[in-house]
């Protein structure tokens, strides 16, 4: 077998290269993401890291390094570990949540935690509970169409979304 550093015959190949299963046997160079690689003689041997690339230093599986963990995995003790269901993404713990899977039965974030619908004083905008915009107490689908109003400026009135001190004209108190 050749070897990465000068076409000597020896039976393994040095640190960061791998036969990658070569036939005849050749090293070649382990994948950027690894420092060191496994040589198995088995083709794909390139990508499997024994050790990560101070670049990629998270690992995704035992044998996989990264930079980042993908959406649906938050970073651990130097691992991409899953979010757990319903988060779609999550940070620090698995269910830490930064989005909720909307397929689910509880779509909406609030508080980093995924629940089925927004308090009152909250509206779910591409499901994410937003506080309600002042003068609405109450809202819906937006944080300023306003179900209730809180009183500001005097507002007790809702007509169209809006919150009114008196009735707009043309309406009356219901």
């Amino acid at each position: 077998m050749k070897t990465s550093t000068g076409g000597e015959c020896r039976p393994w190949c040095d640190d960061g290269f791998t036969s990658n299963g070569s036939t005849p046997k050749t090293c070649v160079q382990c994948d950027d993401t690894c420092a060191t690689c496994v040589d198995q003689g088995k083709e794909g041997d390139t990508k499997r890291c024994l050790q990560c690339d101070t670049q990629y230093p998270l690992r995704v599986r035992q044998d996989e390094c990264t930079d980042q963990c993908s959406q649906g995995f938050f970073q651990s003790s130097g691992y991409c570990s899953a979010c757990r269901f319903p988060c779609l993404g999550c940070e620090k713990t698995e269910s830490t949540c930064t989005a909720c899977n909307p397929a689910s039965d509880l779509p909406a974030l609030y508080s980093n935690q995924c629940i089925e619908e927004c308090p009152p004083s909250h509206a779910n905008v591409a499901n994410e509970c937003k506080m309600c915009d002042s003068p609405c107490s109450t809202c819906q689908d937006q944080t300023d169409y306003c179900l209730s109003c809180d009183g500001t400026d005097d507002t007790k009135f809702v007509f169209s979304g809006i919150c009114y001190a008196d009735c707009p004209s043309g309406t009356t108190a219901d």
